[in-house]
C-alpha cells in the first residue's frame, strides 16, 4: 500500500508537494488530511492495477476523476513507479494486438488511461513515446519471425495493427527474408491463376486481401526496392503461364493470356457438341492454340452457329467430316431464313459467310490427313457486300455536339479520343501508343507522331515499308500527349513500362492498358445524359470506328487526293480510300433521296402495286419511305408491301415488285451486276470445260441468268426515274449494258 504525506504546501494548492513512497511529486490536490488520504488510497488502488495489468478497471479509476486530476495522478504513477508504469503500458500494447486492436500511439493512450490523446504533452510526460516505440520493435523482429517461417496469418496479425512509420516499412520492405516471403506469398496467386500485380502482392502479402482498397502502402508504390522484387515474381509467372494448361477432357476449357499485369481469361465451352462433334472441335482448337491463334472462342463460336443449325435439321450426321453439299445448301437456306423473335433476321449476310468461312477452314484441318475433297469449297456467297451496314462517319452536328460535353470524360479516354480524331488511328493502335511517339522531322523543326498500324503491320514489313506509320501532330495531339504523359509518368517509372495509356485500375489493381471498350461506352453514356441525338431524332451511337472514318471524309471532302489520304490515314491502297470516297457521294446522294422518292413515287412504284393502297394509306407509304422506316433488309431500296399481305418469306429482295430504289443504290446496283455477269461467265465457262451441251436450258443456269437480267433491268429503271427527276448520280462504275 502506497504511504503519501504532505511535504510542502503552495498558497494556491496548485503545486502542492507530497512524498509517495520516498518520492517527492508535485501535485494539484488538497492539502486537507481527508483529501491526502483520499491520495493514499486512489494511488494505492491504481499501483495495484497497473501491477496486476488491469487496464479497463484503472481507466474506469481514473476517469472518475477530474481530467486535471486525472492526468496529475499518472504523472504521479510515471515519477513514482517508472518500471511497473512501463510494463502497464506494454502490457496494453500486446493486450490491444491480442484484441486485434490497432496500436497507434493515439489508440494507446486511449487504451491505456483514458485520457483524451490531445491533452498537450501527454505523450512524452507519461512516457508513451518511448513504450511504444520499443512494442514496434517487438513488432518488427516478430514479422521478421513470420516472414522467414512463411507465416502469412501472422504477418496479417502484427501488419494490420500496427501503424509503421516510411522509414521503418523501408527498413521492414528491405530485410533479406521479404524475398523469400513473397515468392511463398506468389504461390496463391499461381493457385488461383492470376497474375502477381505490385498492388495486389502488397495487399494481400501484408492484409490477406488483394483487392482491398489501401492507402497505408501507396506511399511505397514509386521506386520502393521491394517493387523489383515483386516485378522479379510477375516476370517469373509469365512463364508459369504457359504450364496452366487445360484438360482435354474438360468440356470448358479457360485459356490465360498475359499482358503487362494482367492475365486475361477465356472460357471455350464445348457443351454443346455432342459426342465426335465434340473431340473434333477440341482437336481443331488445340491446334489453333499451338499455332498461337488469338480469337479461338470466335472460332468456337462460328462453328457452334453453324452446328446447332445443322442439328436442328434432324440429318443423322455422327461427324463433321460426314458433311455433303446438299447438308450445307440447306443450312445456309436455314440460316439466311430463320427470323429473331423480333421477326427480324436472326442472321446477316455477313455472319453467314463469316460462319461458313470458318467452317471451311475447320474441314480443311479435319480433311487434311485423307485429302478429300472438301464440300464448303463448292459454296459461294455473292453481293454479301450490298448487305453489310457498313461503318459511317460521324455527321458534324453530332460532332459539335459532342465537343461541347467531351471535357467530362475522364482526361486519359478524352486525350484518346482527340488524338483518334485527328489522326484516323483504330483504337488499339492509339491504346499501345508508347511514351515516345512524339518525335521531330527529319529537318528538326516539326513535331510528328509515330504509331504502329497493327491491322496492316505484316502487310507493311512485306512491302519493305517502315513499321511506323509517322504523321505530323497538331497542336491539339501534342497538347494531349504531353498531358498524358504527366499522368502516367510515376506508374512508368515504377512499373518499367513504356505504355503512355495504362492506369493502375486492372484485375487486383493490377497495371493494364487503357480499355478501349472504356472510351466508347464512356461517350455513349455521356451521349445519353445530354440526350445528343442523329438526323432522325434518335440517341446516336458512337463506334470507335467512326473516328477513322470521320478523319477520312473531312480530307477528302476539303480536297485532299487520295494518295495523300492514303498516306496520311496508312492505307496501304488508295482503293481503299476510294471506297470512302464513294460513301461521301453516297452520302450527298442520300440528302436528294427524300425529295427524289417525293416527286417520282407514282413514277417509281407499280399500279397494281399501289392498287392496294388507299389515299390515306398511300401518303402513310411516301413518309415512311422519306423517314427510312421501309429499308429492306439487304439495304438496296424500300419495301412497298402492304402490311395486308403478312410478313415476307423470300430469300432476297432483288428483283421483287415490292422493291424500289433511288439514284443512291445505283453504285450497289452496277457491283451487283458486274459480279454477277463475272459469274455466269465463270459458269459458262466451267460447262464448256467439262464439254457439256444444252447447258442453255439447266435450271440453274437460267436462274443465274434471269437474277443477271434482273440487275440490269433495276438499273435501267433506276437510271431512267432519276434522270427524268433531275437528280444526278454517280456513273464512274456504271457497266457496259446493251
Amino acid at each position: 500500500m502506497a504511504k503519501v504525506t504532505l511535504v510542502k504546501v503552495s498558497s494556491d494548492a496548485s503545486s502542492n508537494v507530497f512524498d509517495v513512497d520516498g518520492t517527492e511529486v508535485s501535485l494539484y490536490w488538497s492539502k486537507d488530511k481527508k483529501d491526502v488520504q483520499t491520495l493514499e488510497d486512489i494511488i494505492s488502488q491504481a499501483y495495484e492495477l497497473i501491477v496486476r495489468n488491469k487496464s479497463s478497471l484503472f481507466v474506469e479509476l481514473m476517469q472518475s476523476q477530474l481530467q486535471l486530476k486525472r492526468v496529475s495522478l499518472m504523472l504521479v504513477l510515471y515519477q513514482v513507479y517508472p518500471k511497473e508504469w512501463n510494463e502497464y503500458l506494454y502490457a496494453c500494447c500486446l493486450e490491444m494486438l491480442a484484441n486485434q486492436i490497432s496500436c497507434s500511439i493515439k489508440a494507446l493512450t486511449i487504451y491505456a488511461t483514458g485520457v483524451d490523446y490531445f491533452v498537450r504533452g501527454i505523450k512524452s510526460k507519461l512516457g508513451i513515446q518511448q513504450v511504444h516505440d520499443k512494442f514496434k520493435s517487438y513488432i518488427k523482429q516478430e514479422m521478421l519471425k513470420a516472414f522467414g517461417a512463411c507465416n502469412k496469418e501472422r504477418v496479417w496479425h502484427l501488419f494490420h495493427h500496427t501503424t509503421f512509420m516510411t522509414s521503418e516499412l523501408d527498413d521492414l520492405l528491405n530485410h533479406s527474408s521479404i524475398e523469400h516471403y513473397l515468392t511463398y506469398c506468389a504461390g496463391h496467386f499461381n493457385d488461383r491463376r492470376v497474375l502477381v500485380s505490385y498492388r495486389g502482392m502488397l495487399n494481400y502479402a501484408f492484409y490477406g486481401d488483394e483487392t482491398m482498397k489501401t492507402y497505408y502502402l501507396e506511399k511505397l508504390y514509386i521506386n520502393h526496392p521491394v517493387s523489383q522484387k515483386i516485378y522479379a515474381l510477375n516476370e517469373r509467372q509469365t512463364e508459369q503461364i504457359k504450364q496452366w494448361n487445360h484438360n482435354f477432357d474438360d468440356d470448358v476449357w479457360t485459356i490465360y493470356t498475359h499482358l503487362l499485369e494482367s492475365v486475361t481469361e477465356t472460357r471455350i465451352d464445348f457443351t454443346a457438341f455432342e459426342k465426335q462433334f465434340r473431340i473434333e472441335v477440341k482437336r481443331y482448337v488445340q491446334h489453333l492454340l499451338g499455332n498461337g491463334d488469338k480469337k479461338p472462342q470466335s472460332r468456337v463460336s462460328d462453328i457452334r452457329r453453324f452446328y446447332l443449325c445443322l442439328k436442328s435439321l434432324s440429318y443423322s450426321v455422327h461427324s463433321f467430316t460426314e458433311l455433303r453439299h446438299f447438308h450445307l445448301q440447306h443450312v445456309k437456306s436455314h440460316m439466311q431464313t430463320e427470323k429473331a423473335e423480333c421477326n427480324e433476321d436472326r442472321w446477316g449476310m455477313s455472319t453467314i459467310r463469316g460462319t461458313f468461312t470458318e467452317m471451311k477452314l475447320f474441314l480443311n484441318h479435319l480433311l487434311k490427313m485423307s485429302k478429300a475433297p472438301n464440300p464448303f469449297e463448292k459454296i459461294k456467297f455473292r453481293n454479301t457486300e450490298t448487305y453489310t451496314n457498313k461503318t459511317t462517319y460521324i455527321p458534324e452536328f453530332v460532332i459539335e455536339q459532342i465537343e461541347k460535353v467531351v471535357h467530362e470524360l475522364p482526361e486519359p479516354l478524352l486525350h484518346m479520343w482527340v488524338i483518334m480524331m485527328n489522326t484516323g488511328m483504330r483504337s488499339k493502335e492509339v491504346r499501345n501508343l508508347q511514351s515516345d511517339c512524339l518525335v521531330m522531322d527529319e529537318t528538326g523543326t516539326k513535331q510528328m507522331i509515330r504509331y504502329i498500324p497493327t491491322k496492316n503491320l505484316e502487310k507493311r514489313l512485306a512491302k519493305g515499308l517502315n513499321k511506323f506509320q509517322v504523321i505530323p501532330a497538331k497542336s491539339a495531339i501534342v497538347e494531349c500527349v504531353n498531358k498524358q504523359l504527366g499522368i502516367t509518368k510515376e506508374l512508368r517509372e515504377s512499373s518499367g513500362l513504356n505504355y503512355l495509356f495504362i492506369s493502375n485500375r486492372g484485375r487486383n489493381k493490377s497495371i493494364a492498358l487503357t480499355s478501349i471498350w472504356g472510351l466508347a461506352m464512356a461517350l455513349n453514356k455521356l451521349i445519353q445524359k445530354h440526350q445528343i441525338k442523329d438526323e432522325w431524332g434518335e440517341i446516336y451511337h458512337y463506334h470507335n470506328h467512326q473516328c477513322r472514318k470521320t478523319l477520312t471524309v473531312e480530307l477528302l471532302s476539303n480536297g485532299a487526293t487520295l494518295e495523300d489520304v492514303a498516306n496520311y490515314i496508312g492505307h496501304l491502297s488508295t482503293r481503299t480510300t476510294e471506297r470512302h470516297y464513294h460513301d461521301i457521294k453516297l452520302e450527298k446522294l442520300a440528302e436528294l433521296d427524300a425529295d427524289f422518292f417525293a416527286i417520282m413515287f407514282n413514277e417509281i412504284v407499280e399500279p397494281e402495286v399501289l392498287q392496294d393502297f388507299n389515299e390515306e394509306e398511300k401518303n402513310a407509304l411516301l413518309e415512311e419511305i422519306k423517314l427510312g422506316a421501309r429499308h429492306t433488309p439487304e439495304r438496296n431500296g424500300y419495301c412497298v408491301k402492304h402490311v395486308a399481305f403478312g410478313p415476307c418469306a423470300k430469300n432476297s429482295c432483288t428483283g421483287c415488285k415490292f422493291l424500289i430504289t433511288g439514284p443512291q443504290y445505283l453504285p450497289r446496283l452496277y457491283d451487283s451486276y458486274l459480279e454477277q455477269e463475272q459469274h455466269v461467265s465463270e459458269l459458262i465457262e466451267h460447262y464448256q470445260d467439262k464439254k457439256i451441251e444444252n447447258y442453255e436450258n439447266f435450271v440453274e443456269f437460267q436462274r443465274q441468268l434471269n437474277l443477271l437480267k434482273v440487275y440490269r433491268d433495276s438499273i435501267l429503271k433506276t437510271e431512267k426515274v432519276a434522270e427524268k427527276a433531275g437528280v444526278s448520280y454517280d456513273k464512274s462504275k456504271r457497266p457496259a449494258i446493251e
